[in-house]
């Protein structure tokens, strides 16, 4: 699963035809506001296969907000995103990888199935809140990936 996080141009521009050509579907981690990507761009994402999660409101550091301001970020991004685009929206993404145990509950209490941080690593099973993800750097070529999903 490739995820690409904030709702850059480039992940439009770049990411979808080169998946494409590949037959492989994306995330998109989008912020509910404030995206580079006009819905236009992200409908053709959706209608790529591509996975919609949300990457809160503002992308605000979840771990200073609490009561409604952490619900709107998390609950809210979740039923705008739902809203605008008409698909599910199952999985969170912690902005900056940013999340403690309030966040971790309100993720599980808004009902999402899974949520995305920056732990290095591969994603598994047991702790679906903490999915881990690797991070591909502009930088990295083909063998960079490989020796970095082995591990």
């Amino acid at each position: 699963m490739i995820s690409f996080d904030d709702g850059y141009r480039p992940q439009y521009t770049f990411a979808l035809p080169t998946l494409q050509k590949h037959g492989w579907p994306g995330v998109i981690n989008l912020k509910a506001e404030g995206s580079d990507l006009y819905r236009s761009n992200v409908e053709a994402m959706l209608d790529a296969g591509w996975e919609l999660a949300s990457h809160t409101i503002h992308h605000s550091d979840l771990t200073t907000l609490e009561g409604a301001a952490l619900e709107e970020e998390v609950a809210d991004s979740r039923e705008i995103l739902q809203r605008e685009y008409g698909v599910p929206v199952n999985n969170f993404c912690y902005p900056a990888g940013r999340f403690d145990e309030a966040t971790i509950a309100a993720v599980e209490a808004a009902d999402y199935v899974g949520a995305t941080t920056e732990i290095p690593g591969l994603a598994t099973s047991n702790h679906p809140y903490e999915l881990a993800r690797i991070e591909v750097l502009g930088s990295w070529g083909v063998e960079d990936l490989a020796v970095a999903i082995r591990g």
